[in-house]
């Protein structure tokens, strides 16, 4: 468990092609993301997180606040089920996805995100890299698509928020 004070993330983000981001991640051990916001809170976004991978299940209550273009103030928390059924009560939706990772050649990772509502982004999924800087160099598999980073409308929360309120899709 990381200590209550918030810690920096950097991220840079992107689109891939939905067919071949299925292609890559197919042979791969896929993670089942289940994440949940509470409503109102403010500047601060306040989500629960359900991780199942290989059999085991963890729990994970993340605050975030955006600071500026890719960057954001971040406090991560253990949780268990009993709260994040609290959250999903309160929400009344969550968002899931599959998640795979990627080594890359400038020794980061990234992480595929593959929703499972299709229609919040037709034909695509997302791609991001954390990193120290928004300037340093990772190099990219030739599948990555545009770059999204900073781009609201993409972020998990705004995907939640547009399949709560049954919005039209992207």
């Amino acid at each position: 468990m990381k200590n209550a004070a918030p810690d920096r993330e950097i991220e840079r983000r992107f689109l891939v092609d939905l067919a071949i981001a299925k292609q890559i991640a197919l042979p791969l051990t896929q993670n089942v993301i289940e994440q949940t916001y509470l409503p109102g809170s403010g500047d601060w976004q306040i989500r629960s997180r359900q991780t199942k991978r290989q059999g085991s299940t963890s729990y994970l209550l993340t605050m975030k606040r955006h600071v500026s273009y890719g960057i954001c103030d971040e406090i991560q928390l253990s949780s268990d089920e009993a709260t994040h059924r609290n959250f999903l009560s309160a929400s009344g939706a969550a968002l899931v996805k599959n998640r795979t990772y990627h080594d890359l050649e400038c020794g980061s990772v990234l992480e595929l995100d593959i929703y499972y509502d299709e229609d919040l982004i037709p034909g695509f999924a997302i791609a991001e890299v954390e990193v120290d800087s928004l300037d340093d160099p990772i190099t990219l598999p030739d599948w990555i698509g545009p770059e999204i980073t900073g781009e609201k409308e993409f972020s998990n929360h705004a995907l939640f928020m547009k399949l709560i309120s049954g919005e039209e899709k992207c």
